[in-house]
């Protein structure tokens, strides 16, 4: 009796599947593309946060092509920046999800055009698409200003959820049919309704401005409502694009609410922590510490010391951020600039400057141009706590020089909310 021999030959998952489930292959075609220009594929940490994305420059192989394997273990937002010489292209967001396969197709060739609209195959395909068109309609209403006409709160409030149901009804039916899945829909319900929610409350700001008495609490109330109905404290929030705007919005109105509680701590300096802590308690710890690393990078141009107190109490809460590209530009940058600012607080102001402090009783400019007669004067209104006030004073060396040149004094007056008066001076 012979022996039957069987071969067996055992090949490795890895190699029956290029594709690990943890994974998502994309290759991306470029029209117009530059030869041996890498491109940037952002991927995002999965609450939609920018600065938070981990940069992979990618190099296009023989064909032209770009591929790439992004390990995911979730759903993720995906842009991708071609830098040509013609400028910086970024696509539309795409979603990928862990599993898939995509074709994208690019064309950067007219320069004019900087966010691109990706040709697209893969998971999905029909729910990006549709969420590129709803793109394009907002950013058609926002041109035209005309997104909500109501004459009372009762009007409006039926008419957001109109607009949410009539934006949402082709996702609904792609996840029907199975065009979408379940995680790709959650995510464009996310996108559209916390974009409406951000309109409707910039609607309603602007009514209350020409409202009478009885109908600015009734505005007030139907905000209420929205902030209760699409909350800040959703961990998805940034996955809409103004999700980070809907949220400044909220806070606003926090600030409003417990103004009393908010200047005492102006009073002491302590305005920035105010805010940061109400951040805390309202928001996700996962949206927290992006929207509050974001918030801190605001506010360091106003050379406040009470923000390298505040970026020290942030780096205790999330060291896992440390290296974000803000939380290093912060750290390497702009503390050091605070620093050094307050460290030259004792040097003798310039023998040409005259202070006009509160003992000189001025209470007019007109009090103030007496003093120099017969000649123009050159007056600065600022304040210590104005972003833009400060950014103006890298150009004071080159005013102060060709002012000189004209015989022409300068007039520095500062609106100072804080106690410490003696910190305007050093801008000078």
């Amino acid at each position: 009796m012979k022996k039957i021999h069987f071969l067996v030959i055992v090949i490795p998952i890895f190699l029956m599947s290029c594709l690990s489930k943890n994974e998502a292959k994309i290759s991306i075609s470029i029209d117009g593309y530059e030869k041996n220009t890498p491109i940037v594929i952002q991927v995002s940490d999965g609450i939609g946060s920018l600065s938070f994305w981990k940069p992979d420059t990618v190099v296009a192989n023989k064909k032209g092509e770009f591929e790439i394997k992004i390990p995911i273990k979730e759903p993720q937002i995906i842009t991708i920046q071609p830098l040509q010489s013609n400028g910086l292209y970024i696509s539309s967001p795409i979603m990928i999800s862990n599993g898939g396969k995509y074709k994208i197709s690019l064309s950067v060739k007219n320069p004019q055009k900087t966010i691109l609209n990706p040709v697209f195959e893969g998971k999905n395909e029909k729910g990006i698409y549709q969420l590129i068109q709803f793109d394009q309609y907002i950013a058609l209403q926002e041109g035209k200003n005309s997104f909500f006409t109501a004459s009372s709160p009762t009007e409006l409030q039926p008419k957001i959820y109109e607009k949410i149901q009539i934006e949402l009804k082709p996702f609904e039916n792609y996840l029907k049919n199975g065009s979408i899945d379940k995680p790709f829909y959650d995510y464009a319900n996310q996108y559209i309704n916390y974009y409406f929610a951000y309109k409707s409350i910039q609607y309603i700001n602007s009514e209350t401005t020409k409202s009478d008495t009885t109908k600015t609490k009734e505005w007030h109330e139907l905000k209420k409502t929205i902030f209760k109905n699409f909350p800040v404290s959703n961990q998805n929030i940034l996955l809409s694009h103004v999700g980070k705007e809907y949220i400044d919005l909220y806070i606003s109105e926090l600030i409003q609410e417990n103004k009393k509680e908010y200047d005492e701590a102006l009073k002491q300096s302590l305005g920035q922590t105010f805010v940061f802590q109400k951040m805390k308690k309202v928001l996700h710890p996962n949206v927290f510490k992006y929207v509050a690393l974001q918030y801190i990078d605001s506010k360091v141009i106003r050379l406040d010391y009470e923000t390298i107190t505040l970026f020290e109490l942030y780096t205790k809460l999330h060291p896992d951020c440390m290296e974000s590209p803000i939380y290093k530009k912060i750290q390497n940058q702009s503390i050091p600039s605070i620093k050094a600012f307050y460290a030259s607080k004792d040097k003798a102001l310039q023998s040409e400057i005259v202070v006009l402090d509160d003992s000189y009783e001025i209470n007019s400019l007109k009090e103030i141009t007496q003093k120099i007669q017969g000649q123009y004067v050159f007056i600065d209104i600022w304040a210590s706590w104005c972003p833009d006030c400060i950014s103006e004073f890298k150009y004071n060396d080159v005013l102060k020089k060709y002012l000189k040149e004209k015989n022409i004094p300068i007039v520095y007056i500062a609106f100072e909310r804080s106690p410490d008066r003696e910190k305007w001076k050093l801008y000078l």
